[in-house]
């Protein structure tokens, strides 16, 4: 039978060594340390599977992602839909991030979607589709009005990019 990977094969930080049984294969680790995991797990693209697992060799980063934050918030207060909307209007249907309300400050941005996250549970509220589109909707045109354009991943009027500041600036 012919095998799809060979010895040497590298995946992330884990190197195939060789095929083992039930699905699984033996994986080195770019740390030294040698483990079993299901083949599907590492060789497909998007899967979770980059390192041996060792969080003492590979400790996690330290800026949640926000597929994490949102499944943190509805681990804590449970689904949207238990709610009533904040503005009272109806049903919930979504945990609404509201920034500028307490808490922390540090608003974090999905490098994957754009989209505006905080790492802080008490800054979401239970919202109606409705309404969670419209305050998204003013939240845009306030910050395109604010720093010129609507998705700008800075909290104050300084540009990110040091070549368009320079453009902007002179016309």
């Amino acid at each position: 039978m012919k095998r799809k990977y060979r010895p040497g094969d590298v995946f992330n930080e884990l190197t195939f060594v060789d095929y083992a049984e039930n699905g699984k294969a033996k994986f080195m680790c770019s740390c030294g340390t040698e483990s079993l995991k299901y083949i599907h797990n590492v060789v497909k693209p998007g899967r979770t599977t980059k390192t041996c697992g060792d969080r003492t060799k590979h400790p996690r980063t330290s800026v949640p992602a926000y597929s994490t934050v949102h499944s943190r918030v509805i681990a804590l207060y449970g689904p949207a839909a238990d709610y009533l909307c904040i503005c009272l209007c109806n049903r919930a249907a979504e945990w609404s991030y509201e920034p500028g309300v307490g808490g922390n400050a540090t608003e974090l941005v999905c490098p994957d979607t754009g989209k505006r996250y905080n790492a802080d549970l008490s800054m979401y509220y239970p919202r109606s589709v409705k309404c969670h589109k419209a305050v998204d909707k003013k939240r845009r045109i306030l910050r395109k009005r604010l720093f010129g354009r609507p998705d700008s991943t800075t909290q104050h009027p300084v540009w990110s990019d040091p070549d368009e500041q320079r453009v902007r600036s002179t016309g």
